[in-house]
């Protein structure tokens, strides 16, 4: 269906709006997306700007970014950003004006896997199977839940370290209620 509307689209010639809740039709028929959030606009950019540059903590989760985990900066260097985490540190990259304090880092499940020094530490609650990985999901000590990637499943109950590259953990200013 995605397909058709593109091609009529493109036929027409003739600018369209479409409404939807999901990011992959988003992507996937857009020259333009325009994010909003309680009727106001919180983003306007190309998917791929959407996609790796979310300008918002909400447009980012919108863009697949469901690990989002308090964390407290302890420096930042332009947009280079390292936190504390669960007593552990983690770096990042720096997305709107949190100089200092209370931060959220969102990381997508492709971008979390495990990693033997891994800052976040999860119990593992739930693996599921996707042919050419697990999609799996825990629960940091502190009762947040993180999603991740593995290339093998890890038993329920384990304890496992969780990594990201610093250029795919995204970090915004903690709003109230986060």
């Amino acid at each position: 269906m995605r397909a058709e509307i593109r091609r009529i689209h493109r036929l027409l010639g003739s600018a369209t709006i479409y409404v939807t809740h999901d990011q992959d039709e988003a992507l996937s028929l857009a020259d333009r997306i325009v994010v909003l959030r309680d009727g106001g606009v919180r983003q306007i950019g190309t998917p791929q700007q959407l996609f790796n540059r979310p300008a918002h903590l909400d447009v980012a989760e919108f863009m697949g970014f469901r690990n989002a985990l308090p964390a407290t900066i302890v420096r930042k260097q332009g947009d280079d950003v390292e936190m504390s985490l669960s007593g552990a540190f983690l770096r990042g990259k720096g997305m709107d004006q949190a100089a200092a304090g209370a931060v959220v880092a969102a990381i997508r499940p492709a971008d979390l896997v495990p990693q033997p020094d891994g800052a976040i530490v999860a119990t593992v609650t739930g693996m599921e199977y996707s042919g050419d990985y697990f999609l799996g999901s825990g629960r940091t000590a502190e009762g947040y839940e993180v999603f991740f990637r593995a290339r093998d499943a890890i038993g329920q109950g384990e304890q496992v370290r969780l990594g990201a590259p610093a250029d795919r953990i995204l970090v915004y200013a903690r709003e109230e209620g986060q």
